[in-house]
């Protein structure tokens, strides 16, 4: 307290506050190219279908955290708080996902040295569940996360 004004500063040391994570990603990828070659220019054109099963458990920032009163309580180790952050539910984010795409470029030397590769690609992605609505979001944000 300064002059009867009451001051506060916050100090954090570290901030790896981590739980177990857990990322258990499976992955089934199809893709068909086809090359076509000119004596200037070498084409290839191409499709790709993937699945995607998610099922992840992403535990970053959950954590506890002690609260001092100042230096000399934290010299002692007295906190006068202790806030734990964890989620009352499970966090494990289960998903699957679709994802197609389709391709075509072409590679050529316009000069001694020099290689110019040009393309375009088209990629389309479709999740099979959709998210559950989440009311602080309409709160917080004022937007819904489920439409």
């Amino acid at each position: 307290m300064i002059n009867g004004i009451e001051y506060r500063t916050n100090l954090q040391l570290g901030g790896q506050r981590y739980l177990p994570e857990l990322f258990i990603n499976n992955v089934v990828q199809f893709l068909d190219n086809l090359y076509f070659s000119t004596r200037k220019v070498d084409y290839t054109f191409g499709v790709v279908l993937m699945y995607t099963h998610l099922n992840s458990k992403a535990t970053s920032k959950m954590n506890g955290r002690l609260y001092y009163g100042g230096l000399e309580a934290f010299r002692q180790n007295k906190p006068y708080r202790y806030a734990r952050e964890v989620p009352i539910d499970d966090p494990t984010v289960k998903q699957s996902v679709l994802n197609s795409a389709r391709y075509a470029q072409a590679r050529m030397k316009p000069f001694r040295g020099g290689v110019l590769s040009i393309g375009l690609r088209d990629d389309y992605t479709t999740y099979f569940f959709e998210s559950g609505r989440r009311p602080a979001t309409d709160l917080r944000v004022g937007a819904q996360n489920d439409q």
